[in-house]
């Protein structure tokens, strides 16, 4: 019982890292996704 109690707040606590670092991915992936559009031979 006592190990399924720290368990609640393990989850929030990644959650919540989770989300932010899904921020900052959103904006380097459109930066990435520009730079492929410009110089497609980059990626080849």
């Amino acid at each position: 019982m006592k190990k399924f109690l720290p368990l609640p707040p393990l989850q929030k606590s990644w959650q919540e890292s989770s989300i932010h670092v899904q921020e900052p991915s959103g904006g380097s992936v459109s930066k990435a996704e520009d730079e492929i559009s410009t110089s497609p031979t980059s990626v080849l």
